[in-house]
């Protein structure tokens, strides 16, 4: 049985309830397909802002209605490797139907690997196996924060090489091309102040400043104390 840890009213007829203490809360009654008022797409921005991960049930989307919602928190962006829905641009398409596809197996943030990274992603199931396929989040606020004050105090300055590589040959493109940016390793939230663990293995591949070899010792120390 779920423990239930909170439950607000966050829209008319709406209701916010937190199941998971780390991060992640449900919106129950909201009527995806209804329209929304700029205080709706506040609130919706808010609650994501505070939980981190919502979840909201029940209404499956046409491609045009999830690039509308996807406005709901900001300007949206093309993904810099993943095929997109034809006609849609900004919906990428990630499936397996027939192949072994396992390309986002591994804990990572979406679109890491670009100068601005998204500052949300919307998720929306429409095949999924009946066991297994699971999709995980992590709390990369709660991830810092647990860090030891000298693993805090030796990341401070520290700015990770994030590449796609990996990622565009799971997509069969030419690796060499990918994308790569560089981030601060406690990087703080634009819209909270919060510092987030802005680091993983599959898009961390490197530290600015010294080489793949020099770098991997502390950033194995990063992924295994975060």
């Amino acid at each position: 049985m779920r423990r239930r840890y909170g439950s607000w009213s966050l829209l008319d007829n709406s209701l916010l309830e937190k199941w998971v203490l780390r991060c992640g809360a449900e919106v129950l009654g909201l009527d995806l397909l209804r329209t929304l008022s700029s205080g709706d797409a506040s609130a919706l921005r808010q609650a994501a802002l505070d939980h981190q991960v919502i979840v909201i049930r029940g209404t499956p989307l046409q491609p045009d209605v999830l690039v509308r919602r996807g406005t709901l928190f900001g300007e949206l962006t093309v993904h810099p490797v993943f095929p997109h829905l034809e006609g849609y641009p900004p919906i990428a398409v990630i499936q397996n139907y027939g192949k072994k596809y396992s390309a986002n197996e591994h804990w990572h943030s979406d679109v890491m690997l670009v100068e601005t990274p998204a500052s949300a992603t919307l998720l929306h199931a429409l095949d999924v196996p009946e066991v297994g396929g699971d999709t995980q989040f992590a709390n990369q606020y709660l991830a810092y924060e647990g860090l030891s004050n000298d693993m805090k105090e030796k990341i401070e300055d520290l700015r990770g090489i994030n590449t796609g590589a990996g990622t565009a040959r799971l997509a069969g493109k030419d690796a060499s091309e990918a994308p790569q940016a560089v981030h601060p390793i406690g990087k703080a939230h634009p819209e909270t102040g919060r510092k987030a663990l802005f680091a993983c293995r599959a898009f961390t591949t490197g530290l600015e400043g010294f080489s793949t070899e020099e770098s991997k010792p502390t950033r194995e120390a990063i992924f295994k104390e975060g």
